[in-house]
């Protein structure tokens, strides 16, 4: 009896060890899953969100694009309706105080208006004839930019947008220019900005 005691000590011995290492076996193994599945779902999420990301980056950039197309045309047509004004072409056309004073106003009302630094008018030399910051030390009137691309582009027929660091400012801008026209002549006689 003795004996059979052992032999059931030694079968409940090796039964534990066999259990043991089950559930040690099962343990690891239930580890390594729930790190394999971890790490699976965080590489996951991680491409999704990188995705997400990658097409909100796209979205405003495409969103900014029309923004900025959107400023463009607004101040090319800006300057266009700017240049085909009578107080602008008057100016140009019969040089004297009262259509001077005429086509400043329409200036200052077309730079608080759009809420620009500045707009000028320049006769077919190039000189400033009329601005709407002539009341300013930085005053454009009398001064000549007939090197500038955007009069060069301009006072030929071609309307002209063209970003620069300003001569006198020293303000980086965008300076959009447009013929002035009178009379439906062929040639332009001046240019506004």
């Amino acid at each position: 009896m003795r004996y059979l005691g052992n032999v059931v000590n030694i079968k409940n011995l090796y039964n534990y060890h066999k259990l043991r290492i089950i559930i040690i076996s099962l343990s690891l193994l239930s580890f390594l899953l729930a790190v394999i599945g971890g790490g699976l779902y965080y590489f996951k999420v991680k491409s999704s969100l990188l995705k997400e990301a990658h097409q909100q980056c796209i979205t405003t950039i495409n969103n900014v694009n029309k923004d900025i197309s959107l400023f463009l045309v607004q101040y090319k047509l800006a300057s266009k309706v700017l240049s085909k004004l009578e107080e602008i072409k008057n100016c140009i056309k019969k040089p004297s105080q009262n259509n001077l004073s005429k086509a400043n106003i329409i200036l200052d009302i077309f730079a608080s208006s759009f809420k620009i630094d500045v707009c000028y008018l320049m006769d077919k030399r190039g000189i400033t004839i009329a601005s709407s910051n002539r009341n300013t030390s930085q005053s454009f009137v009398g001064k000549d930019f007939s090197f500038r691309p955007y009069f060069k582009k301009a006072i030929k027929g071609s309307p002209c947008t063209y970003p620069a660091l300003g001569t006198t400012s020293k303000k980086r801008g965008i300076y959009f220019s447009y013929p002035v026209y009178i009379d439906s002549k062929k040639e332009p006689y001046g240019v506004v900005v």
